[in-house]
């Protein structure tokens, strides 16, 4: 409902060619004939306020029994997520700019940039690329450029993983002398950061000019010590317990309440004991 209000906002047409997916079997709906749940103790992937349809009424009020909530009609919900617009609109943008970029890689890994070209995809996949291709003639192209760039064969200097298989999770560090870092995730970022010597390496942190990292919603690439990081999460990345770094406080705030984060940190206030409490 959050991505048909955000439409309807744009083109209220959209209305009329509109269907709406049942909860209980995913069968698609005509909008005016399902029942819509308002007001559920049930957390949504875009939505601050989900609004659930279903295909009978029956289904809806079992969803009650467990959710709580109201049984409204169509209209009712729709206004209700046009009122809503303010709060989910921002996280409806960011979920298609990861998108975006997941399919920006795709396109260049899988279709080796010709979309005739591309190995069969998982559904997940061809949706990610198809919103690339939609979109990329408009986007603004600062975005795609500015995000984290790891060559096919780099390997996290702390795991041995291959860094680009993460695209949410890459960072690197720049040195002195233009040598490039990648790691699969700031933890070992950091691990590599505080004690290079263990991976044999002779840098110090005076080396280190340039310390990036990708923003957990838009992978936008980021300087490290301006982002905020969240600790304590229940989202793991390649190596488990992770930190999740942000380019701004509140968008850190509002993933640590709906993440169970336990501490929100700068980049200074990062410690190798905090570092290494995560493994």
């Amino acid at each position: 409902m959050a991505y048909l209000a955000l439409m309807s906002d744009k083109d209220p047409t959209v209305v009329k060619n509109a269907f709406i997916t049942d909860f209980d079997s995913g069968v698609k709906l005509n909008p005016y004939s399902a029942f819509f749940v308002l007001n559920a103790h049930f957390r949504s992937t875009c939505s601050k306020y989900p609004i659930i349809a279903f295909k009978k009424k029956e289904s809806a009020h079992n969803f009650i029994h467990y959710y709580g909530g109201d049984i409204r009609d169509f209209d009712f919900a729709l206004a209700v997520a046009n009122n809503d617009l303010a709060v989910d609109a921002p996280v409806i943008e960011r979920r298609k700019h990861q998108e975006i970029v997941r399919g920006k890689a795709i396109f260049a890994q899988k279709c080796h940039g010709n979309q005739p070209h591309c190995l069969p995809l998982k559904s997940h996949d061809a949706y990610s690329l198809q919103i690339f291709l939609d979109n990329r003639q408009s986007l603004s192209k600062s975005l795609l450029k500015q995000t984290i760039n790891v060559p096919l064969e780099a390997k996290c200097l702390v795991c041995g993983m291959f860094v680009h298989k993460y695209p949410k999770w890459t960072t690197q560090i720049v040195t002195k002398n233009q040598e490039n870092h990648f790691f699969d995730g700031v933890k070992d970022m950091m691990k590599f950061y505080y004690q290079p010597s263990l991976y044999h390496r002779n840098d110090t942190i005076d080396d280190f000019t340039h310390i990036f990292v990708s923003d957990y919603y838009t992978l936008e690439k980021i300087e490290a010590r301006n982002a905020i990081f969240v600790s304590g999460s229940d989202v793991y990345g390649p190596m488990g317990y992770e930190l999740i770094p942000f380019k701004n406080k509140a968008d850190a705030l509002e993933f640590s309440k709906a993440h169970k984060g336990k501490k929100i940190l700068s980049f200074d206030a990062i410690t190798p004991q905090i570092i290494w409490s995560l493994d």
